[in-house]
């Protein structure tokens, strides 16, 4: 069975106070000391040795094809319902960390009411490859129907950006 490698690269870009952002972890334990207690892998392949402390959904979807809205709208769900509770944070990864997580991310941020320009800033700037909001994964009308998902079903989420201070 072909599983993510554990020796990808290993960055983990720090996006809101408990939402994390990145390419497949080479390495759990760089999660584990950050408190990290979920991840949601939206690469094609599984991970492999995930750390019995760490939750994991896999919601795989293919890179550079339009993301359908009941996949978007069930995996925002599920990063809302990990983030509703404040002691856990959550790590957003797909396999190189440029199109899919950022994008999976910053369509979260929108659901949560952070404005699409804003939250495409706060990625790019904590996380130099990414890009959020890819033209092959997203249009103007996904994110149109996110936002009214968002309003209604992704209240009370309080997210703090972090600003361009990366790691």
């Amino acid at each position: 069975m072909n599983t993510l490698w554990d020796d990808s690269v290993s960055e983990v870009y720090h996006i809101a106070d408990r939402l994390y952002q990145g390419p497949a972890p080479r390495e759990w334990g760089s999660l584990v000391e950050r408190g990290i207690t979920h991840v949601l892998n939206v690469a094609e392949l599984p991970n492999r040795n995930v750390p019995s402390s760490i939750v994991e959904q896999h919601s795989p979807v293919a890179d550079l094809q339009h993301i359908p809205d009941d996949y978007v709208f069930a995996v925002v769900s599920h990063m809302r319902s990990v983030l509703s509770d404040p002691s856990k944070l959550l790590f957003v990864h797909c396999a190189a960390g440029q199109n899919r997580s950022p994008t999976i991310a910053w369509l979260f941020l929108i659901a949560c009411g952070i404005g699409p320009d804003d939250a495409r800033n706060c990625i790019e700037s904590n996380a130099p490859e990414a890009e959020p909001g890819h033209p092959s994964l997203v249009d103007e009308e996904l994110v149109e129907r996110v936002v009214e998902y968002g309003k209604a079903n992704c209240g009370g989420i309080d997210l703090v950006l972090r600003r361009g201070d990366g790691l």
